[in-house]
């Protein structure tokens, strides 16, 4: 079931729930060994340096007060994955 996408805007502090990808760690395994209804949620907290349909970017620390700003802790999640979210205001 497709999950609407959620219009982020940049410059704009947000956490938000994702579904991760994951893998079995066994490198075989029997079919009834693998849980298929496994899911693994993230929670993340950044601020968004860029949005799009298909992806959001959002940093974990930025320079403040700056034409070229630095981040760290770049991260792109697919807005697909995103399971909730909520603008953090300051």
């Amino acid at each position: 079931m497709a999950r609407p996408v959620r219009k982020f805007k940049v410059g704009h502090i947000y956490i938000f729930t994702w579904m991760d990808h994951m893998d079995h760690p066994e490198t075989w395994s029997q079919l009834s060994d693998i849980n298929m209804d496994e899911v693994t949620k993230i929670t993340t907290i950044g601020k968004c340096i860029g949005s799009s349909n298909d992806y959001l970017t959002v940093a974990g620390t930025w320079e403040i007060d700056s034409d070229d700003p630095v981040y760290s802790q770049v991260f792109k999640c697919l807005t697909s994955n995103i399971i909730e979210s909520k603008e953090i205001k300051f």
